[in-house]
């Protein structure tokens, strides 16, 4: 899966719009959607018809709900949660984290 920067911001937006609790689980969906999506697209040629293309970015729009919530990188909540989303990447993105 290609990750750009867009893709991150927009999976912090989703996580951060959740409640801290379920965010984990949340990660995990949205990375698991993304896979889904990309191995769809492969396999038919055309995009995932709830899922998208298999970017993150589409991931996050397909489980977003409500409003934007604004954050800002000087919250160590942001950056937590943007740790654990490059942490979780690792293997999902084929590269082993470290």
């Amino acid at each position: 899966m290609g990750i750009r920067t867009d893709d991150i911001l927009a999976v912090l937006d989703c996580l951060l719009a959740a409640p801290p609790e379920l965010r984990r689980a949340l990660r995990a969906e949205l990375l698991a959607r993304a896979v889904e999506a990309e191995r769809y697209r492969r396999a038919e040629g055309r995009l995932h018809p709830e899922f998208g293309g298999g970017s993150l970015m589409a991931a996050a729009a397909s489980l977003r709900q409500g409003a934007r919530v604004p954050w800002d990188w000087a919250q160590p909540e942001a950056r937590a949660e943007a740790i654990g989303l490059l942490q979780a990447l690792g293997p999902a993105s084929g590269t082993p984290p470290g």
